[in-house]
């Protein structure tokens, strides 16, 4: 089978966005692209349309990879005592701080480098997640699913000093 151009195009994007080989095994399974000029009937479509080899999977390709960057983008990053200092802070994960989130499931990654402090997380009557312990140091992942209401990112111990607020709509 001829690869085509596009197909590479597509293959890289998907791979650069982590979806990889689902993705192109289901398009190099369609067929792929035959090429230039070359047209497909449209099998059991009772209109009869017309439609360039690869087209579908082509758009379903490009829909996982919308997919992939989507869930990249609800990545937050929690950061507690770095380099010994009392400071916590939670960034997007082009390192913005955080102020206002639209409501959904997020990847939170903390960075615990502080034997003294923890990160804690709570909704105003609502949610209230211990993501380190006091005692711990290091990087913690966790998913949750952040619902409309006014937040705040805290050390428990320091919570007086320690701590940021955002709203989730």
């Amino acid at each position: 089978m001829k690869l085509s151009r596009k197909w590479f195009v597509l293959a890289g994007a998907v791979l650069a966005l982590g979806a990889a080989l689902p993705a192109a095994t289901a398009f190099a399974n369609d067929g792929g692209d035959d090429g230039p000029g070359h047209v497909r009937h449209g099998g059991d479509d009772p209109a009869g349309h017309v439609r360039h080899g690869g087209d579908d999977a082509s758009r379903n390709l490009l829909a996982r990879a919308a997919t992939a960057s989507a869930a990249a983008s609800h990545k937050l990053i929690g950061t507690v005592g770095k380099g010994g200092s009392f400071k916590i802070t939670l960034t997007d994960a082009s390192g913005k701080r955080v102020r206002a989130l639209k409501a959904g499931t997020y990847t939170i990654v903390v960075h615990d480098d502080s034997p003294i402090h923890n990160f804690e997380l709570e909704r105003e009557h609502g949610l209230e997640k211990e993501l380190t312990d006091v005692s711990a140091v290091g990087t913690k992942t966790v998913r949750l699913k952040l619902t409309p209401g006014s937040y705040k990112a805290f050390c428990d111990p320091h919570e007086s000093t320690m701590f940021q607020n955002f709203t989730v709509r």
